[in-house]
């Protein structure tokens, strides 16, 4: 499902979202960088939820780092999926990123963290 478009920074790299158990997990499967719009990533969830799925995992190419934008739109997926009842999660992320969360202070209040997709159901 690659999709990207040439105006400014509306590019959307390839992903897939597949099912695991009651979790929709979204598979990111290329690095994103500082300069992209992130808000397609809201779009899916958002998508996802009017569809009756209340449970979106996301997981970042391991070359991915939670930039300030990034982060944003982390927050507003999960604003979007608690309003209705729901979480959004992060799967097998790197140390850096959950010190980042940790550091936002987003870990396990608004976005919770597993350590692999086997995982999903169990908090880490």
């Amino acid at each position: 499902m690659a999709m990207g478009s040439s105006e400014k920074n509306e590019y959307i790299p390839d992903y897939e979202i597949i099912q695991r158990g009651k979790w929709k997990v979204i598979l990111i499967k290329e690095d994103i960088n500082s300069e992209f719009d992130y808000s397609w990533l809201k779009s899916v969830t958002g998508e996802l939820c009017k569809k009756g799925f209340t449970k979106v995992a996301i997981r970042f190419d391991h070359k991915t780092y939670l930039f300030s934008k990034l982060i944003s739109v982390l927050l507003g997926c999960s604003k979007v999926m608690r309003k209705n009842g729901g979480k959004v999660a992060i799967v097998a992320p790197l140390p850096h990123v959950v010190e980042t969360l940790k550091a936002t202070r987003l870990y396990k209040t608004h976005i919770s963290v597993f350590k692999k997709e086997s995982d999903l159901g169990e908090l880490v």
